[in-house]
């Protein structure tokens, strides 16, 4: 029985030894990704005091390198506690779609909401010579 309880012991020491310890990086020096052909992209969606919704994306690629993208811009209202339906901004299935070309592109869209909680969905597809193309994908939740 002695001899059984030490390997035991034996084997939990060693597993124990091979083990890392990780740390979370702070906010300060926090990780983001490589991407092929952009450098960075920026979304944002704030509503006002008076329900004025602005929905605001963009990106930033490589000179020579980025040659365009399409970005989808779907904004949803909650409701019935974990259910989000479209909200109607007259275009086709609900979203707004850029398709742009050339290696920077900005745009903005705004509409007056009534009281609730919203989200944007805000999907990048970035192309270029750099590589595959860039698929990113931002959610914002904001209150009214």
């Amino acid at each position: 029985m002695k001899k059984c309880f030490e390997t035991i012991l034996c084997l939990v020491v060693c597993i124990c030894s091979m083990l890392t310890v990780s740390h979370a990086a702070s906010d300060e020096y926090s990780l983001s990704p490589r991407y092929n052909n952009t450098v960075y992209e920026t979304t944002a969606f704030v509503i006002d005091d008076s329900g004025k919704a602005t929905v605001s994306v963009s990106y930033v690629g490589y000179s020579g390198i980025t040659s365009g993208a399409t970005i989808k811009i779907k904004l949803q209202k909650k409701f019935l506690l974990f259910f989000w339906q479209d909200v109607d901004i007259g275009t086709d299935n609900n979203t707004w779609v850029h398709e742009v070309t050339g290696d920077s592109y900005s745009a903005s869209h705004t509409l007056n909401l009534s009281k609730g909680t919203y989200r944007v969905q805000v999907d990048y597809e970035i192309r270029g010579t750099g590589g595959g193309s860039d698929i990113i994908t931002k959610e914002i939740e904001r209150t009214y």
